[in-house]
């Protein structure tokens, strides 16, 4: 790793604001976080300009509309949220007159200057505190420089003991209680998140740990509960993965209440709402992971963080397309996939081109969702695992149903359910026999759709189906005994499943007669 010494002209726009990098933001949460040690620095160094109280940062303001997340109090109308960028003032301006938005443009000394019209030799004591709080700033960057080049070292030390060891490894050991490899386990759990969750929640605990092991006089109070924060949102998002959908939300609820004491980084309050979000949608709550979402938008709005943007607008739009609003899931996602590098995560950009074909065929543009189709079984990255090329298969049948073509979707649909069922995912197999069902209806073979739910739907029963979910297939067989199917209890049935795919807990409960 190439070690960062940062120039006299760097550091100066460090102090405005006018940079504010996240790798960086953290020294400015400490700065200002009333770490007594730092504090006495600051005050000593910059001149007491004497009149107006402290600024200090705002609380974050975590907002969880409906569903399982109480909503917080909010503030009046009277009142409205602050600007998140208030957030990244320095403790040096903070700590006397002066202090103002970075989006003001003015650097600290000119700043203090206003504040003191009646001191002429003012400047030439304010430009020798400054020299000497860059000297402070360029020490800790240094360190900071230091302690990143040794994370990886460390991180691949503690990961070689025994899982068992590595808990009493942090806690014997100093050199193992560090910001930087604490977010290095926390990169370590989410990649690991997505293949095996067990580990994921093994790394976000031991993260968890260093996290409470770190040096409030060394980071700063705000810091730490950053870190402490961060580490429990991680493993909630760890259990999320596991399906452990409970221990999800207590884990992100206690990473909220430690939010309320940090630094108020607008980043971090958008990564915690990010979780929020996907838990949500897990839990077939889909409205709501949207409305999060929009926050999540506005936040990397904000700080004009556009790649992120991009994630969090594909992330509400898929969710909106789920809701049964897919108009809204074509304006958005494109937006998103503007935005995203799609270098940096090529299988997001996959994916959500992949789920706008869908939700433009969903919206009757059959051409489009075609093309967009094509693009991707020709284009690279094309070859995918077993599911996902089933999933294209499933899509380019469903523009052919809604296309007119129905022979062709008709074939398409047939096969792909005795695939799906062959490849043991029960919950595709489930959808698409319903896709099937749909079809059958439009041509009038309401004698076909007997064969399907007497044949079909029990070896769909007997895969990957939890017991909400089979009760609400067994109630679909019952009605197709009775001749009872219709389009819209179809369409039901098949909105129940996509909701209900990883909860469980979510029952059904028929919007049109006919599963009574």
């Amino acid at each position: 790793m190439v070690e960062y010494h940062p120039d006299r002209e760097s550091l100066e726009s460090f102090a405005r604001g006018e940079i504010v990098a996240e790798s960086e933001r953290w020294i400015l949460d400490h700065l200002r976080s009333g770490c007594t040690i730092c504090q006495r620095t600051v005050d000593g160094l910059l001149p007491s300009p004497g009149g107006l109280p402290p600024s200090p940062p705002s609380p974050p303001q975590l907002r969880h509309p409906r569903g399982p997340f109480p909503p917080r109090t909010q503030a009046s109308a009277a009142s409205p949220r602050p600007a998140r960028l208030d957030s990244y003032r320095l403790a040096a301006m903070a700590c006397g007159a002066g202090a103002e938005d970075t989006r003001g443009g003015a650097t600290g000394a000119a700043a203090i200057r206003r504040g003191r019209p009646d001191r002429p030799a003012a400047a030439d004591v304010e430009s020798e505190a400054w020299d000497r709080i860059f000297a402070k700033l360029e020490q800790r960057l240094v360190l900071i420089a230091s302690e990143r080049t040794a994370a990886p070292r460390l991180l691949a030390e503690l990961l070689r003991r025994p899982e068992a060891e590595r808990g009493a490894a942090v806690r014997a050991g100093r050199r193992f209680r560090s910001v930087a490899l604490c977010d290095l386990l926390l990169d370590e759990s989410s990649d690991a998140g997505c293949y095996a969750s067990s580990e994921a929640i093994a790394l976000a605990e031991l993260g968890i740990l260093v996290a409470d092991h770190l040096d409030t006089r060394y980071y700063g109070s705000a810091v730490v509960h950053d870190m402490r924060s961060r580490a429990w949102a991680y493993l909630g998002n760890a259990r999320r993965l596991a399906s452990d959908f409970a221990a999800a939300e207590q884990a992100l609820r206690f990473a909220e209440s430690l939010a309320e004491e940090g630094s108020a980084d607008p980043l971090e309050e958008a990564r915690l709402l990010d979780f929020e979000a996907q838990l949500l949608g897990d839990q077939g709550w889909f409205e709501e992971a949207a409305e999060i979402l929009d926050t999540v938008v506005e936040i990397y709005e904000d700080v004009k963080d556009l790649h992120r943007k991009g994630r969090a607008l594909i992330g509400r739009g898929v969710y909106l397309g789920c809701s049964g609003q897919p108009r809204q899931a074509v304006e958005l996602i494109p937006q998103g996939l503007a935005l995203l590098d799609g270098e940096l995560e090529p299988r997001l950009a996959l994916a959500a081109r992949r789920e706008l074909a869908w939700f433009l065929n969903e919206c009757g543009r059959c051409e489009a969702a075609q093309r967009q189709l094509d693009s991707l079984r020709h284009g690279p990255g094309a070859g995918g695992d077993v599911p996902t090329e089933l999933r294209m298969e499933w899509l380019a049948s469903r523009i052919a149903h809604r296309s007119g073509r129905w022979q062709e979707a008709e074939h398409r649909l047939g096969a792909l359910l005795q695939r799906c069922v062959a490849a043991g995912l029960g919950w595709d197999a489930a959808l698409v026999m319903l896709d099937l069902v749909a079809l059958h209806l439009e041509l009038g073979r309401r004698g076909e759709i007997h064969g399907l739910a007497n044949e079909l739907l029990p070896a769909v029963l007997a895969l990957d189906v939890h017991p909400q979910a089979a009760a609400a297939l067994v109630s679909f067989q019952q009605a197709a005994a009775a001749d009872r199917v219709t389009l819209s209890l179809v369409r039901d049935v098949a909105a129940y499943l996509r909701r209900a795919r990883k909860n469980p807990r979510l029952g059904f409960q028929p919007l049109s007669p006919g599963l009574a």
